[in-house]
């Protein structure tokens, strides 16, 4: 998960040449389904002496017709981003042969396309990322490959999904923190311990209009993560739901988030709402 601290591996094997049996098919679905396993794959892609490789996550998001991507590759130091950042997560690798291409924090606009990729009955999530002034019809400079056991990419409807993003540095802070609201009560707070002088506290009234939430009991542990202190205190939106919270400076598809998190048993449900929940009114973040 994010913030977790990530092995970096330079990948010193000869050059492979390329199976020319390996053969993938479209499925009606658009499911890719391939020979060979996606990692091994991306492998012979980004060959040593120069591929690289690291841990990574995915988050996929849609909305309607609006569909999001967010790549977070930390030893890599590298973030790439294309609208919200907010959505479910896929862990897997990072591969790329030179970092320069990645055009990092310099606006450089790069496209890239989802795919859902089934190997062995299992399922995969795979990303690849071309240089937009050359187009796909060049090879990709990078790849996201990735398990996908709970089909992320079939239930987020972005399977051959493609736009196109920057890629920019990792700026992330992480704390622990806790969610809490007592039966019967319409006030939701978030709690962090202290982090040198100054802990981090929120809260919010959960709206009239929302009435699921109101009987329940919510003491859920987890990981808060944020980019900048000075930037919490802007977060006076959140949406909520079992997965994850995240808190905006404004509305829902705002392109910068403020901070969100990420409860430690995300399958649980402990959250109490499996729909998305839109709450404004978001206050007490610390003033620095």
């Amino acid at each position: 998960m994010f913030g977790s601290i990530f092995s970096l591996t330079r990948r010193r094997h000869s050059r492979l040449t390329p199976n020319p049996l390996r053969r993938i098919i479209f499925t009606t679905a658009m499911v890719v389904k391939a020979s060979e396993d996606p990692f091994s794959t991306a492998d012979m892609r980004f060959p040593g002496p120069n591929g690289m490789s690291a841990d990574a996550s995915a988050l996929l998001f849609r909305n309607g017709t609006h569909v999001a991507l967010r790549i977070e590759c930390s030893d890599g130091n590298l973030e790439f981003t294309d609208n919200a950042y907010i959505g479910t997560d896929p862990n897997g690798k990072l591969y790329w042969k030179d970092e320069n291409d990645f055009g990092r924090d310099q606006n450089k606009r790069c496209e890239y396309i989802v795919q859902s990729v089934e190997y062995n009955n299992n399922k995969y999530c795979r990303v690849r990322f071309w240089n937009k002034d050359t187009g796909s019809s060049t090879k990709p400079f990078a790849e996201f490959v990735a398990r996908d056991d709970q089909n992320t990419v079939f239930h987020t409807k972005v399977d051959d999904h493609s736009y196109h993003g920057v890629w920019t540095s990792l700026e992330l802070n992480t704390a622990r923190a806790t969610v809490q609201k007592a039966s019967g009560q319409d006030i939701i707070t978030l709690t962090t311990g202290t982090r040198g002088a100054w802990g981090i506290s929120a809260n919010w009234k959960i709206p009239v209009s929302i009435t699921t939430l109101r009987s329940l009991s919510i003491n859920v542990k987890g990981t808060l993560y944020y980019k900048q202190p000075s930037d919490l205190k802007d977060g006076n939106f959140v949406n909520y739901n079992n997965d994850r919270l995240v808190f905006y400076r404004s509305a829902l598809l705002a392109k910068d988030f403020t901070a969100y998190f990420i409860p430690l048993e995300i399958r649980q449900g402990k959250l109490g709402s499996d729909d998305t929940l839109e709450m404004p009114g978001v206050t007490g973040w610390p003033q620095v």
